[in-house]
C-alpha cells in the first residue's frame, strides 16, 4: 500500500499538469478548457486580497496588525508589499515566466511564516488564513517541475468523448469553480460560523457568493441529470438544498446555515475528486479498505470539531477551547462517551445536535450511509465497493451487501424511533414536558443503540437507578446495537423466512451465544461483588436490575446508574475484563469482539488434544483466522500498555488504577470514567484521543492500512522451536 501510495503522489505533477492543459487525445476535439496560466493568477490574486484582508481582520493589539478593524503602519507597509508583489506575480504568470511561480510561492509561504507569529493571539483567523494559503502555494508550486508528455494509464483510460457532455463541462469548468467554493466555504466559515465581522459589506460579499455557487451548482446539477448516468448524485445534492430551505430560521438558522456547508462542502469535495489526481487516490483506497475507514473517520473527526467550535455550538455564556471540542469530536466520532465537559450545560441546542450527529455517523460507519444513499437514490454499488464490504461484513454477492446495508440503515432508524418514544414516554411520567421528552428520548436512543455512552443528564444514568422499566428500554437499545448488523440481519430473515430457508450463520450463533454468557455470569458476578457495596443503597430488585444493566453497559455503552467510583477492585478488575473483550463485530461495539474470544478459547482444546483444527457448532476454523485473532489481542495489549506507560509519565497526580481504566474504557470505546477525565492535562487528553480512535477503528486495521501489503516471494526452511 505504501509504495502504491507513494507512486501515486510521484505521478500528481504530471497528471496536474496535463489536466491543466486540458490533455486530449489527438482524435478529440473541442473547446479548450479556462487556461491553466489564468486560473493561476487568479490565485495568487486571491492570496494577496487574504494577506490584505487579514491584516484588517486579525486581532494582535501588540504585534505587527494591531486591533482588528484598524491598520497599523506594519500593517500598510505589509499590505502594500503583498499587493506590490501580487501584482508583479500575476504578470510573470500571464507571460508564462518562471519566476513568476517562484515569486508567487515565495510570496505565499512568507506569508504564512508572518501569519505564524499570530496564531498564539487570534488563532481562528490565523490557522484560516495558514491553512488556505499553504493550498494556494501547494497548487501554484505545482507548475515549477517539469511536464512529462507521457499520460499516466489512467488518464489514458479516461480520454473524453465530446459526446461525453458531462466530462467536457468538467474540464472546462470544474477548476474555476473549486476555486470559488474553496473561498466562499472559508469565507462563510469565517463570518458566519465565528462572527468575526459584523460589517455589512463583508456579509453581503459572502452571501453574494454562496448564491453564486449555489447558482453555478444547479447549473452542473442540470448538466448530471440530463446527460450523465449518476443521478443520484444530483439527487442527493438537491435534497440537502431543500432541507437547507424547508428549516430555515430553525435554532436561529443554524441548521439550514450547517445543511448549506454541507451541501457546498459536499459539491467541493465531488468536483475535486474528478481530478485524475484523486481518481488515482481513490482507486487505492478501493484496493485498501482498511486506509478508506482510517481517512474517513479522521475528516469526520475534524469536520466535528470545526463545528463544535463554532460559537453558536456553545450555550449561552460558555465557551470551550478546541482542544476541548476536538477530544469531544473523536469521543462521540467514535462512540465512546468520555468527555471534558458537560456537554449538558456547555454545548447549545445546536452542539448537542452535532455531537447527535457524530455519534450517528461514527456508529453506522461513513461508508455505510454513502453507499445507503447512492442505493437510495437509484445509484448503483461499485465492483470494488462491494467486495470491500463482503469481506467487512464477511457477506458473499452484491445482492446480500446491497439488502444488508439497506436493512442496517432501516433497521437503525426504527430501533432508534421506537427506543426515542418509550424513553420519552418514561420521562414524560415524571413530569417534562413533550418537546424537551422528545428531544431527550431522541439523544438518549441514539447514544444507547450506537453505544456511546454519551447523555443530557447529570452522572449519566444514576437518576434512573430505581427505575427498572427506563434501565430494561436503555439495556435492549445496547445489547441491539452490540449485537452487529449481521446478526440481527440474519435473526430478522430467520423470523420471516423460517429456520430451514435462513439458517444461522456460525458466526451469529457464536454472538448470541457468547453475548448471553457475558450478560448472565457479569451481573451475577456485578451483585455477588456489590451487593453490600455499591448496590447497599438499593432494593433488592433495584440491585438485581442494577447488577446486569452494568453487565450490558460496562461492556461497550459507557452508562452508569451507580457512581463508578463506589466499586471495589475486584469489580473493576471484572470490569476490565469485559471492557477489553467488548460485543460482536459488523456493530457499534468496541474491543477486541467475542468472535475473536470465542475463536480463541475453543483453541485451548484442540492444543490439549494436539488437533490442527479449532471447531465450534460443527464447523472448523482456518488458522489464519486465528493468527489474526491472535496478532488483534497482541496488538490491543500493546496499546493498552504503551498508553497506560505514557500515561504514568506525564500524569502523576492521577492514580495508576484510574489511569488504566481510562485507557481500557477507551480503547474499547465504552465511555466509562473513574471521574478524571476532565482532570486530565492536555498531553493526557492527547493519549485518550488516540486510544478512542485507535479503538474504533481496531488495532489491526490500522496496522493493515498503515503497513505495506507487499509480500515476500521468498520462502525460507521451516524450524521447530520449544513453547512454554
Amino acid at each position: 500500500m505504501t509504495i502504491k501510495f507513494i507512486a501515486v503522489c510521484d505521478n500528481i505533477a504530471k497528471i496536474q499538469a496535463l489536466s491543466d492543459e486540458g490533455y486530449m487525445s489527438s482524435a478529440v476535439s473541442y473547446e479548450h478548457p479556462i487556461s491553466a496560466t489564468l486560473l493561476a493568477t487568479i490565485r495568487m490574486m486571491t492570496a494577496c486580497l487574504l494577506c490584505v484582508l487579514g491584516a484588517y481582520f486579525l486581532h494582535d493589539v501588540e504585534g505587527l496588525f494591531g486591533p482588528r478593524g484598524e491598520f497599523t503602519m506594519s500593517g500598510r507597509v505589509l499590505s502594500a508589499s503583498w499587493l506590490v508583489a501580487g501584482a508583479l506575480t500575476m504578470i510573470g504568470l500571464l507571460t508564462k515566466q518562471l519566476w513568476g511561480t517562484l515569486l508567487g510561492c515565495f510570496v505565499i509561504f512568507s506569508s504564512v511564516a508572518v501569519f505564524l507569529l499570530v496564531v498564539p493571539d487570534d488563532p481562528i483567523v490565523a490557522c484560516a488564513l495558514i491553512f488556505f494559503l499553504i493550498y494556494l502555494g501547494l497548487v501554484t508550486a505545482i507548475y515549477v517541475r517539469p511536464i512529462d508528455e507521457t499520460p499516466s494509464q489512467a488518464h489514458l483510460a479516461k480520454i473524453i468523448s465530446p459526446r461525453d457532455k458531462v466530462r467536457v463541462w468538467l474540464a472546462k469548468y470544474r477548476k474555476a469553480i473549486c476555486h470559488l467554493l474553496g473561498v466562499t466555504l472559508v469565507s462563510s466559515v469565517l463570518v458566519f460560523g465565528f462572527h468575526l465581522t459584523s460589517e455589512q459589506w463583508i456579509v453581503s460579499v459572502v452571501l453574494a457568493l454562496i448564491v453564486s455557487c449555489i447558482l453555478i451548482s444547479l447549473r452542473f446539477l442540470s448538466v448530471i441529470y440530463f446527460y450523465g448516468d449518476k443521478r443520484h448524485l444530483a439527487g442527493l445534492f438537491v435534497v440537502l438544498l431543500i432541507l437547507a430551505g424547508c428549516i430555515y430560521n430553525v435554532w436561529h438558522g443554524v441548521v439550514s446555515e450547517t445543511l448549506i456547508f454541507m451541501y457546498l462542502f459536499g459539491l467541493y469535495s465531488y468536483l475535486t475528486l474528478q481530478s485524475p489526481i484523486f481518481e488515482d487516490v481513490y482507486e487505492s483506497f478501493q484496493s485498501a479498505p482498511a486506509l478508506f475507514v482510517l481517512v474517513s473517520f479522521a475528516i469526520l473527526v475534524g469536520l466535528g470539531a470545526l463545528f463544535l467550535y463554532l460559537p453558536d455550538a456553545h450555550a449561552e455564556g460558555a465557551s470551550i477551547t478546541f482542544s476541548e471540542a476536538f477530544f469531544t469530536a473523536i469521543s462521540a466520532a467514535c462512540v465512546t462517551g468520555l468527555s471534558v465537559i458537560n456537554i449538558s450545560q456547555e454545548l447549545s441546542e445546536f452542539g448537542q445536535f452535532i455531537v447527535l450527529i457524530l455519534m450517528q455517523m461514527g456508529g453506522l460507519g461513513i461508508m455505510v450511509l454513502s453507499t445507503f444513499a447512492i442505493i437510495a437514490l437509484g445509484g448503483r454499488m461499485g465492483v470494488r465497493t462491494g467486495r470491500a464490504f463482503s469481506e467487512f461484513f464477511s457477506v458473499r454477492g452484491i445482492k446480500s451487501t446491497n439488502q444488508l446495508i439497506i436493512f442496517i440503515v432501516l433497521a437503525t432508524v426504527a430501533i432508534e424511533l421506537i427506543g426515542a418514544l418509550l424513553l420519552a414516554y418514561g420521562h414524560l411520567r415524571t413530569g417534562m414536558g413533550y418537546l424537551e421528552a422528545m428531544k431527550l428520548g431522541i439523544f438518549q436512543a441514539v447514544s444507547a443503540f450506537c453505544n456511546a455512552g454519551f447523555s443530557l443528564t447529570p452522572h449519566s444514568l444514576t437518576h434512573l437507578s430505581s427505575s427498572p422499566w427506563m434501565l430494561c428500554c436503555y439495556g435492549v437499545l445496547i445489547i441491539l446495537g452490540g449485537l452487529g448488523f449481521v446478526a440481527m440481519f440474519e435473526m430478522t430473515r430467520r423470523l420471516a423466512l423460517g429456520a430451514h430457508r435462513s439458517p444461522l450463520s456460525v458466526q451469529t450463533k457464536i454472538v448470541l451465544t457468547v453475548s448471553t454468557l457475558f450478560i448472565v455470569v457479569g451481573g451475577i458476578a456485578v451483585a455477588s461483588i456489590e451487593w453490600q457495596g455499591a448496590l447497599s443503597h438499593l432494593t433488592y430488585g433495584d440491585r438485581l436490575v442494577n447488577s446486569f444493566f452494568h453487565s450490558i453497559s460496562l461492556r461497550t455503552a459507557g452508562f452508569n446508574t451507580v457512581d463508578m467510583a463506589k466499586f471495589g477492585y475486584p469489580s473493576m478488575v471484572i470490569m476490565l475484563f469485559f471492557m477489553f473483550i467488548g460485543g460482536a463485530p459488523g456493530g457499534t461495539a468496541g474491543g477486541v469482539k467475542v468472535t475473536t474470544f470465542a475463536t480463541l478459547v475453543a483453541t485451548l482444546p484442540t492444543l490439549v488434544r494436539n488437533d490442527s483444527r479449532v471447531r465450534l457448532f460443527a464447523r472448523s476454523f482456518s488458522m489464519d483466522a486465528i493468527a489474526k485473532g491472535s496478532a488483534l489481542i497482541i496488538l490491543s495489549l500493546a496499546t493498552i500498555g504503551v498508553l497506560w506507560f505514557l500515561l504514568l509519565l506525564t500524569q502523576t497526580h492521577l492514580e495508576p488504577m484510574a489511569l488504566l481504566f481510562e485507557v481500557f474504557s477507551a480503547t474499547g470505546t465504552v465511555g466509562l470514567s473513574l471521574g478524571i477525565t476532565e482532570s486530565l492535562g492536555s498531553f493526557g487528553r492527547l493519549i485518550v484521543a488516540l486510544g478512542m480512535f485507535i479503538g474504533r477503528i481496531g488495532p489491526l486495521t490500522l496496522a493493515i492500512a498503515l503497513a505495506n501489503d507487499d509480500r515476500s516471494r521468498v520462502e525460507y526452511p521451516s524450524a521447530q522451536i520449544m513453547i512454554g
